[in-house]
Parts: structure tokens; C-alpha cells; sequence
């Protein structure tokens, strides 16, 4: 790989920023640091902070002008170095010169985390190989916990001056270590610390001098408690007037920063929350409300809990067993009246179709119940096993199960034969890449996906059908049923039965080309051909699934993940399909039942 930079600054750059220190030469373990000069100014405090810390850094101070000297220096130091940091920005990304020695460090198989110091877009000759690399987002913490957390991350073995050893220095690395993976603080973690310690053989005045230094240290101190309450009496209140919604957890991760308490430890009392609020409601006859109550409070720090595990298990088990013995089936003329046979049909039927106008979707039904998700260890191994990359990102999907109610969903994406027939009843304007001509798409290609569309494009023809978008959690279970599968066919990846990358064939393709990809439940093209948008949101971007024919089926379209991107995206392999709770909604549209039973 050719790497080179010019020796003063990026183009475009006219302040050069004075280096705070020189650079590491030597041959012992040290941090090679990439990054943009445009974001000098930051970066340069960061490495100043590093250094103080006693940590070995290398970066471009002090090199001699002349791109033969660059390109040779950047390739030795990076082959040579035992852990790299990278700082992204929008600038960062842009410049070749960067994205090049990251991809020299992957190469290299070097350990790397990126620092993102601002919201920043990947490019695409990064996006594969980033996608399960450790990423640190500063512009989302607070300036004393992002330190701590990337003073975590740096080897001990980059410092000049090895760390003592000793039972002290044991009980230490222990309390940090027990108190970042506990899923809360609580007395009872304080004495098994204080066990451990006096077991090393530390006096037990000792055990609490470093005891509380350590917690200190950590950000939990004797006002810690009453910190974690506030967050406890805020989570209470939240839970009790129902779900926790995007904008809730917001709020709470706030409030979280503010009060210095570390996102697995206000998750877990979320939890906690929220299973004391489910039995109530669970008392008070309101299962239903009491399941998407524990459904939402799971969040991305700290998996499932086993308490909120069982309470949904013990819920889906009343749902089955319930029905049977308390709705008796109707007698004579109440009967007839209860209930038309449209409604009837629609509860018994599988299959339907629904026609509004020149539009007509083909929707199959979803059951109620409980489905696994999530991201199995083996998958985790094997990508970093075939891919050469670390997976560490696919962790953040926990294997959990969680119920459903039933729901619709189209067979296929939405086409453009559909879309147009949308935009001639509604006068709402093109997607991207649409012509003037009618059809203002190739007319071979009404039954391609539609592509190019927002995700207020996409909003818009769903409520035109009276339909509404698909949860991240509805499109999963369309494409792995029940059991956890990877891909819709099964937990080997395919690539005869669908269209990405693998397929070779570069473009999109008729949305029923691949009846072999078919999911457990008969839905159609979940794996490959174009992204598809959902309802959820995360962090303000929504988030799109699927994969597309651009990319690695075998990643990108595993059931369990998402990408997040900004809702005004109108990339050329960017779609969607439609859902609804029932076809009842689809106000104006007339249905025909396929099957029953």
C-alpha cells in the first residue's frame, strides 16, 4: 500500500499548530497516532495528556520534508508499533492520506481504536473493515469520562515506566474491573471487594484507604448513592407512565452524564424499574402493556436481564394458555354481530392482498410470540476468524428473547411500479435518479425495489396506504423466525439465494427473483438487493436493514443487524417495505384473504 502526505500540512490547512512534544523513536511498545492537521488544535491536547501520562506516542512531529522520507517513515512506524489510535472527523475522513493508514494498520492487523471527535460518515473503503472495530464517540461524553474510558483502552505496555506489581496494585485493577462490568453499585459489591482485598493479605485499613481511593478515582464516591437514586426515582417515574422511547432514554442518558453515573449502571436500574413497573401492571390485568414495558427497557450497554428474561417467558406463556380457558365462542345473533367476517377471516388468514387504487401489495402475517435475537458468540469468531477484523461491535447485539404481538408485513419491498402509482394519486415528488418520462423509471424495472427515497419519502407512502413502517424488531423476526437464525434460509450464508455483493451482479433485481431466499414465513428479498428503512431511531439517524447488492451478504445481511444513517439519505440502494398491526387499518384499501388456518 502507498502511503503519502506532505510533511507541513493538509491542503487547505494554513495555520500549522506547534507540536507539543517530540515523538517517540524508540523501539520499545508505543501508540501511532493518525489524524488530520485540520484537527490539530484537539488532537494535540489529547497527545500532550498522553504524554503526561507517560504513555510512548509517535505521530507525524519533526519529520523532514519530502514524500519518499514521508511514505517511508509512516510505513515503518506503523508496522512497528504494538496499538494505534485514530482521530475522526468529516475533514479526517476526506483526506486520502488518512484513510490510507488506517487501512496500513488493518492490513498490518494492528490493534485500533478510533476516536470520533465528531459525528463522522465512513467512507467506503473503510466501512467493511471498521464495522466491529472499538470506536470511542467523544462528542458523546463528558470530558472526564471520555478520558477515563480511553486511558482504558491504551496498553499498559506503551508506558515508559512499567506500573509496580503486587497484591495493592491486584485489588486495584480488580475494583476497576468489577465496578465497570457491574450492572449496578451496590453495598453488597463494596464488601465482596473488601473481601478480595484483606484475601490478598492487605490490611484491612488498607483495604479501604484503597477501596475508596479507587471508587474515588471511578467517580463513585460517599455522595454516589444518592446520585444513583435521583437516576433510580427519574427511571421510576418514567416507567410508570409507559414505555421507555428514544426520547426517554435520552433523557436519561443525560441525566446519567450529568450525575457522572456510567451508562451500564443507570441501564441496569432502567431494568430494574421496569420490572417492578411490569408486575404491577401484570396484577392489574395489563400484560400486554407490562411486555412492551420490559421490551423497551433493555438497552445497548447491558443485555437482557434474567429477571426481565422470565417475566417475559412467564408472559408469553399466560398469552398461549389464557385464550384458551377464558374466551368462550359466542352463541346466536351476538355472534353474527360481534365480529364481521372480514375481521374473522383477517385473524385466521396468513395471506392477504390489499389494493388501493392502481396499487396493490401482497402482506403476509407475522404470529404473536416470543423470538430469539441478537448476535451469537460463534458468529463473532468466525468474522474475526474470515475477516481478519475485530468483531467486538457485533457484541453490542445481546442473544436475548423478546415477545411480539402479531403483525403484517409486505411480501417484498415496495417497487417502483407501487411507488409511482403512490406519487400519481398523492402528486408527492420523485425519488433521486427519477426522470421526466413515463414511466419516469425504465420501464423493465417496475418490479425492482424503489430506491432513492428518504425516510419521510418512505413514511408517506406507508401512510398513504394506511400502513406505517416495520420496527428493527418486526423485521427481524420476518427474517429469522424463531430460533435465532442468521439469514432467512438458515445460518450458512447463500449467495444463490439472494443479491449482494457475493451475487456479482451489481444492480438491483426483480424483488420475487429469489424464491429460494424465502423467510420462515414466506417474506421475500430480506437479505440483499437494497437497504431497507425502519421506524426506529438511534441517536437522531434511523436505522436501515438488510444489506443491499453492494455489499457482504454475509455480514451486512445477518438478521440481527442494523446501520444507522441520517433519515435525509436517498442513496440509490436505499428502500423499504410496509407494515401494520392489522389490514383493518388500511383504510380504503380493499382486501382479498388468501388462506386460512
Amino acid at each position: 500500500m502507498t502511503i503519502s502526505k506532505p510533511a507541513a500540512s493538509h491542503p487547505g490547512t494554513a495555520v500549522t499548530i506547534p507540536r507539543p512534544f517530540t515523538a517517540y523513536r524508540g523501539s520499545d511498545p508505543y501508540v501511532f497516532v493518525s489524524y488530520s492537521h485540520a484537527d490539530a488544535k484537539e488532537v494535540f491536547a489529547e497527545l500532550a495528556f498522553l504524554r503526561d501520562k507517560g504513555y510512548r506516542v509517535w505521530y507525524d512531529e519533526g519529520i523532514e520534508p519530502g514524500a519518499a522520507i514521508w511514505q517511508q517513515t509512516i510505513v515503518e512506524r506503523i508496522k512497528a508499533c504494538d496499538f494505534a489510535l485514530g482521530y475522526f472527523s468529516p475533514v479526517a475522513m476526506g483526506s486520502e492520506y488518512v484513510v490510507k493508514e488506517i487501512l496500513l494498520l488493518l492490513k498490518e492487523k494492528k490493534q485500533l481504536v478510533t476516536i470520533h471527535l465528531s459525528e463522522t460518515a465512513l467512507p467506503a473503503a473503510l466501512e467493511l473493515d471498521l464495522v466491529a472495530a472499538q470506536a470511542i464517540m467523544k462528542y458523546e461524553h463528558l470530558e472526564a469520562e471520555y478520558f477515563k474510558r480511553l486511558l482504558t483502552t491504551l496498553p499498559a505496555s506503551a508506558i515508559e515506566v512499567t506500573p509496580p506489581v503486587g497484591p495493592e496494585q491486584d485489588f486495584r485493577a480488580e475494583i476497576e474491573f468489577r465496578v465497570r462490568k457491574a450492572l449496578g453499585w451496590s453495598r453488597e459489591l463494596a464488601d465482596e471487594l473488601t473481601q478480595f482485598g484483606e484475601l490478598l493479605g492487605l490490611e484491612a485499613e488498607r483495604v479501604q484507604t484503597v477501596l475508596a481511593d479507587s471508587l474515588q478515582t471511578l467517580g463513585i464516591d460517599a455522595d454516589y448513592d444518592n446520585r444513583l437514586d435521583q437516576i433510580r426515582k427519574l427511571a421510576a417515574t418514567l416507567v410508570t407512565s409507559g414505555e421507555i422511547t428514544p426520547e426517554r432514554r435520552r433523557i436519561l442518558a443525560n441525566r446519567g452524564q450529568a450525575l457522572r453515573i456510567p451508562p451500564a449502571h443507570w441501564e441496569s436500574v432502567v431494568q430494574q424499574e421496569a420490572a417492578r413497573r411490569a408486575r404491577e401492571l401484570i396484577a392489574a390485568d395489563g400484560a400486554a402493556e407490562a411486555s412492551h414495558l420490559l421490551v423497551s427497557a433493555v438497552g445497548e450497554v447491558v443485555p437482557q436481564s434474567g429477571e426481565i428474561r422470565s417475566l417475559l417467558e412467564e408472559l408469553e406463556q399466560g398469552r398461549q394458555v389464557t385464550p384458551a380457558l377464558v374466551v368462550e365462542p359466542a352463541q346466536g345473533p351476538v355472534a353474527e354481530a360481534a365480529a364481521s367476517p372480514a375481521a374473522v377471516e383477517e385473524r385466521s388468514a396468513r395471506l392477504a392482498t390489499a389494493t388501493l387504487g392502481e396499487a396493490e401489495i401482497r402482506w403476509i402475517r407475522i404470529p404473536a410470540g416470543l423470538f430469539l435475537r441478537g448476535c451469537p458468540e460463534e458468529f463473532v469468531k468466525y468474522v474475526e476468524s474470515e475477516y481478519r477484523v475485530e468483531a467486538d461491535a457485533f457484541r453490542t447485539y445481546p442473544v436475548r428473547t423478546e415477545p411480539l404481538d402479531d403483525f403484517w408485513i409486505s411480501r417484498t419491498p415496495v417497487t417502483n411500479e407501487l411507488y409511482y402509482a403512490f406519487i400519481k394519486a398523492t402528486g408527492h415528488r420523485f425519488p433521486a435518479g427519477w426522470r421526466g418520462t413515463s414511466p419516469p423509471y425504465p420501464r423493465a424495472e417496475g418490479d425492482r425495489p424503489v430506491t432513492g427515497v428518504t425516510w419521510q419519502d418512505s413514511v408517506d407512502f406507508a401512510q398513504w396506504f394506511g400502513a406505517r413502517l416495520p420496527t428493527r424488531a418486526e423485521t427481524e423476526k420476518a427474517c429469522r423466525g424463531t430460533d435465532g437464525r442468521l439469514y432467512p434460509w438458515g445460518n450458512q450464508f447463500d449467495s444463490a439465494r439472494c443479491n449482494t455483493s457475493e451475487a456479482g451482479i451489481g444492480a438491483l433485481t426483480p424483488v420475487e427473483r429469489y424464491p429460494e431466499g424465502v423467510s420462515p414465513y414466506g417474506v421475500l428479498d430480506l437479505v440483499g438487493n437494497a437497504w431497507e428503512w425502519v421506524a426506529d431511531e438511534k441517536d437522531r439517524l434511523r436505522m436501515t436493514v438488510g444489506a443491499s447488492y453492494e455489499r457482504i451478504g454475509e455480514i451486512y445481511g445477518a438478521g440481527f443487524l442494523d446501520l444507522s444513517r441520517p433519515p435525509e439519505s436517498s442513496a440509490k440502494d436505499l428502500g423499504f417495505r410496509i407494515a401494520c398491526n392489522n389490514l383493518g387499518d388500511l383504510k380504503g384499501a380493499s382486501l382479498s384473504f388468501d388462506d386460512a388456518g
